[in-house]
């Protein structure tokens, strides 16, 4: 086995296509997919009841000089497809979220980043719909606007409010002295 084919979706083949600095990807531990991929093919085989069949596309990942015998790779279970697929997806999402904010203090329409970032990859509506993308944005930055503290004030509330009280009571008698 000196090369693998593994099924992925199409817009995670061109989300790693993308990144990937040669034509062909060499197995490798120096970067956060091939590690992640380098796990799953020492795993013991556990199989589950995902389909490999229901990937389009697949990627082509050269094993170089990762022997199965010496390194104990196995074949790819359906379920290490599936997790690959899921852990790329999350990349595509968290790298898209960045994308939409950057673009949002620019001053652009959430709508405008994110067919930007589907242009920055190739993605196109039958490889990742864009209502998937919005749904996805529109999670997350409820969360963080949720997730964010308010700022403290400087005076407190119940002191301003009281100073208000005050500044009231001292109005007619501050009219009346000058």
């Amino acid at each position: 086995m000196h090369s693998l084919a593994l099924p992925v979706d199409t817009h995670v083949l061109k989300y790693l296509q993308f990144h990937q600095e040669e034509e062909h990807y060499f197995l490798s531990e120096s970067d956060i997919f091939g590690l992640f991929l380098f796990r799953l093919l020492r795993e013991a085989p556990v199989e589950r009841r995902r389909d490999a069949d229901q990937y389009p596309a697949t990627w082509q990942v050269h094993l170089g000089s990762y022997g199965a015998d010496s390194w104990g790779l196995a074949a790819p279970t359906s379920k290490a497809i599936y997790l690959f697929n899921s852990f790329v997806r999350k990349f595509i999402l968290k790298d898209m979220h960045g994308f939409v904010e950057q673009a949002l203090d620019h001053k652009q329409p959430a709508k405008y980043a994110i067919e930007g970032f589907m242009l920055k990859y190739g993605f196109r509506e039958e490889d990742i719909q864009f209502a998937t993308l919005q749904k996805s944005w529109s999670r997350y930055w409820a969360a963080r606007k949720r997730s964010k503290k308010k700022p403290v004030s400087l005076t407190g509330r119940l002191p301003l409010k009281e100073l208000e009280k005050r500044l009231v009571r001292l109005a007619p008698t501050l009219g009346t002295a000058a």
